[in-house]
């Protein structure tokens, strides 16, 4: 994933060639091989999904659709957020237990420690703080 700040531009010329090339292929590679180097194990395949994540982008239909044409995905970071919270909620969702007959549920179910940017990004949605008034459904 590649973040910016913001993307005032249209997207052509100078300003969509300099997104593009951080997702050419050699940074591509680079990116995977660190990534295998900090795993643990040997995955076999890594999989890389192309994300341009931004603050602010002016004319956002017209750099979605040239990303996309580059197989590259447009997030603004409020998207990139709610997609994070859903995923974590997904994942909680699927360790659900019983305990002597009684579901053990979302609050009780928390990440690994390891993630702390995770953890905090799904405290930060609690119902009581959250502070960006994100939904756990899919907005339209």
């Amino acid at each position: 994933m590649e973040c910016s700040i913001q993307v005032a531009q249209k997207p052509s010329g100078e300003e969509l060639n300099r997104v593009l090339g951080k997702f050419k292929e050699e940074c591509v590679e680079t990116v995977k091989k660190l990534i295998l180097n900090k795993i643990k194990g040997e995955p076999k395949e890594i999989e890389y999904e192309k994300i341009f994540a931004t603050a602010y982008i002016s004319s956002e239909d017209a750099w979605r659709r040239q990303l996309e044409k580059n197989g590259i995905k447009l997030l603004t970071f409020r998207n990139l957020i709610e997609e994070i919270v859903r995923t974590i909620d997904e994942w909680k969702e699927k360790r659900r237990i019983v305990i002597k007959g009684e579901t053990l549920e979302f609050p009780w179910i928390t990440l690994p420690a390891c993630y702390w940017m995770l953890y905090l990004i799904d405290v930060l949605k609690s119902p009581q703080i959250n502070l960006l008034k994100l939904s756990r459904e899919k907005q339209a």
